[in-house]
Protein backbone atom coordinates (compact mmCIF):
# COMPACT_ATOMS: atom_id res chain seq x y z
CA UNK A 1 0.00 0.00 0.00
CA UNK A 2 1.32 3.41 -0.96
CA UNK A 3 0.44 6.45 1.10
CA UNK A 4 1.13 10.10 0.39
CA UNK A 5 -0.24 13.36 1.75
CA UNK A 6 -1.31 15.14 -1.45
CA UNK A 7 -4.81 13.69 -1.15
CA UNK A 8 -5.25 16.48 1.39
CA UNK A 9 -5.77 18.77 -1.62
CA UNK A 10 -9.17 17.18 -2.31
CA UNK A 11 -12.33 18.80 -0.98
CA UNK A 12 -15.61 17.34 0.21
CA UNK A 13 -17.56 20.27 -1.24
CA UNK A 14 -19.71 19.07 -4.13
CA UNK A 15 -19.00 21.02 -7.31
CA UNK A 16 -15.61 22.29 -6.08
CA UNK A 17 -12.83 21.95 -8.70
CA UNK A 18 -10.93 19.67 -6.29
CA UNK A 19 -13.94 17.63 -5.14
CA UNK A 20 -13.23 13.93 -4.69
CA UNK A 21 -14.47 12.06 -7.77
CA UNK A 22 -13.63 9.00 -9.87
CA UNK A 23 -10.55 9.20 -12.13
CA UNK A 24 -9.24 12.34 -10.42
CA UNK A 25 -5.70 12.33 -9.17
CA UNK A 26 -4.19 14.56 -6.51
CA UNK A 27 -1.17 16.73 -7.16
CA UNK A 28 1.82 14.79 -5.92
CA UNK A 29 5.46 15.52 -5.29
CA UNK A 30 7.14 12.22 -5.94
CA UNK A 31 10.60 13.45 -6.82
CA UNK A 32 12.10 11.50 -9.75
CA UNK A 33 11.93 12.60 -13.34
CA UNK A 34 13.26 10.97 -16.49
CA UNK A 35 14.02 12.93 -19.65
CA UNK A 36 14.09 11.03 -22.95
CA UNK A 37 15.19 12.02 -26.44
CA UNK A 38 14.28 9.95 -29.49
CA UNK A 39 12.83 7.33 -27.18
CA UNK A 40 16.03 6.87 -25.15
CA UNK A 41 16.59 8.07 -21.58
CA UNK A 42 19.11 10.89 -21.39
CA UNK A 43 18.66 12.29 -17.88
CA UNK A 44 17.47 11.10 -14.50
CA UNK A 45 16.71 14.07 -12.29
CA UNK A 46 14.99 15.11 -9.14
CA UNK A 47 14.07 18.37 -7.43
CA UNK A 48 13.17 18.34 -3.74
CA UNK A 49 10.93 20.99 -2.29
CA UNK A 50 7.30 20.05 -1.72
CA UNK A 51 4.99 22.34 -3.69
CA UNK A 52 8.02 23.75 -5.54
CA UNK A 53 8.99 20.40 -7.12
CA UNK A 54 6.98 20.62 -10.35
CA UNK A 55 8.12 24.21 -10.94
CA UNK A 56 11.68 23.26 -10.04
CA UNK A 57 11.76 20.42 -12.56
CA UNK A 58 10.60 22.81 -15.28
CA UNK A 59 13.08 25.53 -14.27
CA UNK A 60 15.96 23.01 -14.49
CA UNK A 61 14.79 21.56 -17.80
CA UNK A 62 14.18 25.02 -19.28
CA UNK A 63 17.75 25.97 -18.40
CA UNK A 64 19.09 22.90 -20.18
CA UNK A 65 16.70 22.65 -23.14
CA UNK A 66 15.81 26.30 -23.79
CA UNK A 67 18.92 28.15 -22.65
CA UNK A 68 21.66 25.61 -23.49
CA UNK A 69 23.03 25.40 -19.95
CA UNK A 70 24.67 22.25 -18.67
CA UNK A 71 22.89 20.56 -15.77
CA UNK A 72 25.14 22.09 -13.10
CA UNK A 73 24.79 25.59 -14.56
CA UNK A 74 21.02 25.16 -14.65
CA UNK A 75 21.04 24.00 -11.03
CA UNK A 76 23.06 27.03 -9.97
CA UNK A 77 20.67 29.61 -11.47
CA UNK A 78 18.62 31.83 -9.12
CA UNK A 79 15.11 30.47 -8.57
CA UNK A 80 11.62 31.84 -8.19
CA UNK A 81 8.33 30.27 -7.16
CA UNK A 82 4.82 31.62 -7.61
CA UNK A 83 2.35 30.37 -5.02
CA UNK A 84 -0.91 31.75 -3.70
CA UNK A 85 -0.55 35.07 -5.53
CA UNK A 86 3.01 35.75 -4.39
CA UNK A 87 6.28 35.39 -6.29
CA UNK A 88 9.07 34.25 -4.00
CA UNK A 89 12.58 35.10 -5.19
CA UNK A 90 15.85 33.71 -3.91
CA UNK A 91 18.23 36.42 -2.61
CA UNK A 92 20.55 35.76 -5.59
CA UNK A 93 17.97 37.34 -7.95
CA UNK A 94 19.12 40.88 -8.77
CA UNK A 95 17.26 43.66 -6.99
CA UNK A 96 16.61 45.35 -10.35
CA UNK A 97 14.77 42.22 -11.50
CA UNK A 98 12.60 42.27 -8.38
CA UNK A 99 11.89 45.99 -8.89
CA UNK A 100 10.88 45.34 -12.51
CA UNK A 101 8.55 42.51 -11.48
CA UNK A 102 6.94 44.72 -8.83
CA UNK A 103 6.50 47.50 -11.41
CA UNK A 104 4.70 44.97 -13.62
CA UNK A 105 2.23 44.26 -10.83
CA UNK A 106 3.69 41.16 -9.19
CA UNK A 107 3.59 40.70 -5.44
CA UNK A 108 7.21 39.81 -4.66
CA UNK A 109 8.86 38.52 -1.50
CA UNK A 110 12.40 37.35 -0.81
CA UNK A 111 12.66 33.66 0.06
CA UNK A 112 14.05 33.08 3.54
CA UNK A 113 15.36 29.65 2.58
CA UNK A 114 16.58 28.02 -0.64
CA UNK A 115 13.96 26.95 -3.18
CA UNK A 116 14.32 23.23 -3.68
CA UNK A 117 17.32 21.01 -4.09
CA UNK A 118 18.42 19.19 -7.25
CA UNK A 119 20.49 16.22 -8.35
CA UNK A 120 20.81 14.68 -11.82
CA UNK A 121 22.75 12.36 -14.06
CA UNK A 122 22.77 13.10 -17.79
CA UNK A 123 24.07 10.83 -20.53
CA UNK A 124 25.70 12.11 -23.72
CA UNK A 125 24.27 9.55 -26.12
CA UNK A 126 27.01 10.21 -28.71
CA UNK A 127 29.96 9.55 -26.40
CA UNK A 128 28.31 7.53 -23.63
CA UNK A 129 29.78 9.94 -21.06
CA UNK A 130 27.65 10.55 -17.98
CA UNK A 131 27.53 13.95 -16.30
CA UNK A 132 26.31 14.66 -12.80
CA UNK A 133 25.06 17.72 -11.00
CA UNK A 134 24.30 18.42 -7.36
CA UNK A 135 22.64 21.52 -6.01
CA UNK A 136 24.64 23.81 -3.72
CA UNK A 137 21.40 24.41 -1.80
CA UNK A 138 21.53 20.92 -0.25
CA UNK A 139 24.12 18.39 0.86
CA UNK A 140 25.67 16.40 -1.95
CA UNK A 141 28.34 16.41 -4.62
CA UNK A 142 28.62 15.03 -8.14
CA UNK A 143 31.73 12.86 -8.55
CA UNK A 144 33.07 10.78 -11.41
CA UNK A 145 34.18 7.19 -10.88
Amino acid sequence: MLLQNRGAGFRLIEGHANAIAPRKRPFHTIIPGLLAKDGKPVMALGVMGGQYQATGHMQILSGVLDRGLDIQQSSDMPRSFAFDGTLSLEPTVAGAVADDLIARGHRVIWADEPLGGFQAVQVDTNSGIMYGASDHRKDGIALSA
